[in-house]
């Protein structure tokens, strides 16, 4: 960019990006396969889980019931659990694939950048801890 400049400190090191990963929860749902395992009746919903642009989606959910094709319901502990422990692990795919595609190590970062999206967005600021635990590392 024209006129961009970077502030350097003397002394202090500087963050950059060497590499990315991503990953996702192994379980796919179309649009139309998740309103019928959710049971949802609103024609709203319909409306939003019938949206063309969106083929499909990968989320922790349990398996539907074989008798009623309906998701089991979850309290929210449950899910939290679930989310948790989900969350940490897939994060930690993904930092694996970062570190991998950028030819280094988790011994040569200094600094861990984790950005995810969710609806269950309780859990959300301390994700980047968990998937350093994960990492097996607390020296960052």
């Amino acid at each position: 960019m024209s006129g961009a400049s970077s502030v350097v400190v003397e002394g202090l090191p500087f963050a950059r990006i060497v590499g990315v990963g991503s990953a996702f929860p192994e379980k796919t749902f179309t649009q139309e396969g998740l309103f019928a395992a959710l049971g949802l009746k609103n024609k709203v919903s319909k409306k939003v889980f019938t949206a063309a642009h969106i083929m499909k989606r990968h989320l922790m959910l349990g398996d539907p019931d074989p008798v009623t094709g309906l998701i089991k319901h979850e309290t929210t502990e449950e899910m939290q659990e679930k989310f948790r422990t989900g969350s940490a692990l897939v994060g930690g795919e993904a930092i694996n694939k970062a570190l991998e595609n950028a030819g280094i190590t988790k011994d040569d970062i200094s600094c861990l950048i984790a950005v995810m999206s969710s609806v269950n967005s309780t859990l959300v600021p301390v994700l980047s801890v968990l998937q350093v635990r994960l990492v097996g590392d607390t020296a960052f």
